[in-house]
C-alpha cells in the first residue's frame, strides 16, 4: 500500500479514480453538469445567466433573503435534508451532487402555484413583490423539513424569518 501522506496530486487522482472535475447538481429537477466550473460564479448569476429569473438579489450580502433558493441533499443516514441558502453568497462549485430549487420549480400560475405561494398571494403577503420569492422560498424550505408543523410552529418560524417585514 502506497503511503498517501507522501503522494504528488498526479499519484492521488490515479489512486482515486472517483476524481473528476464535472461539477454535478440538479436545478429544478434538471441535470447540470459543468466541465472545470469557474469558483467564482455565484448561483443567483447562474440561475440569472440561465432564464432563472424569479430569484432576485437585492444587498448581495445574504442580508435580505431576496435571493433564497432550496437546496436538498442526503445526510450520513439517507435522509433528504432541505434548507434554505442565500444564493448570492453560494458559489456554483459547493453545490455538487445537490439538488437546488427556485421558486419557478415549485410552481407557476400557468401550471399551478405551490401551497406557500398561493397562501402569500390570497393572503396579500407581499409589499413591492421584489423580495416574495425568498420569502416563498424560504417557508417552502422550512415545510419540507417540518412537514407536519403546527399553526403555532409556523407563526414562530415567520416571527423569527420576518421580524421587519409584516406578512
Amino acid at each position: 500500500m502506497k503511503n498517501v501522506a507522501n503522494l504528488s496530486l498526479c499519484d492521488a487522482v490515479e489512486l482515486d479514480n472517483s476524481y473528476s472535475n464535472k461539477l454535478i447538481f440538479w436545478i429544478n429537477g434538471e441535470k447540470v453538469e459543468i466541465e472545470n466550473a469557474d469558483p467564482t460564479i455565484l448561483l443567483s448569476d447562474y440561475l440569472h445567466d440561465h432564464g432563472l429569473t424569479g430569484t432576485k438579489v437585492a444587498c448581495g450580502q445574504g442580508g435580505c433573503g431576496a435571493c433564497t433558493v432550496m437546496i436538498s441533499q442526503k445526510d450520513q443516514t439517507g435522509k433528504a435534508v432541505h434548507r434554505p441558502i442565500n444564493s448570492c453568497l453560494r458559489p456554483i462549485c459547493s453545490l455538487d451532487g445537490m439538488m437546488v430549487t427556485t421558486t419557478e420549480g415549485i410552481g407557476n400560475v400557468r401550471d399551478g402555484l405551490d401551497p406557500t405561494q398561493y397562501s402569500l398571494a390570497i393572503n396579500n403577503g407581499s409589499q413591492c413583490g421584489f423580495c416574495t420569492p425568498g420569502f416563498v422560498m424560504n417557508a417552502h424550505a422550512y415545510l419540507q423539513e417540518h412537514p407536519k408543523a403546527t399553526e403555532q410552529k409556523l407563526k414562530t418560524y415567520r416571527r423569527q424569518l420576518l421580524p421587519l417585514h409584516r406578512l
